[in-house]
């Protein structure tokens, strides 16, 4: 399921990126960071299931990484 997720991600910020090829505002920014963070959740929550340690780790990492980007993302936008 997460592995289907991550793609329509992939799929949707590809689309995304062309449509708004030529649109430099904020609010296009913001959206495409923060899809590029949820596929970075999507990417953790997948290695963190793995039962193997070292994907755990790198799950974990990916998790605290696309947390750290979205609130910042939010952060350097609404205020």
């Amino acid at each position: 399921m997460n592995r289907i997720v991550t793609v329509l991600l992939a799929i949707i910020i590809m689309g995304y990126s062309i449509y708004s090829w030529n649109d430099t505002s904020e609010m296009s920014m913001l959206i495409l960071q923060t899809l590029l963070g949820f596929m970075l959740v999507s990417l953790g929550v997948q290695n963190l299931k793995n039962n193997e340690k070292e994907n755990r780790s790198i799950g974990i990492a990916l998790l605290l990484v696309a947390l750290f980007l979205i609130v910042v993302s939010l952060i350097k936008y609404f205020v």
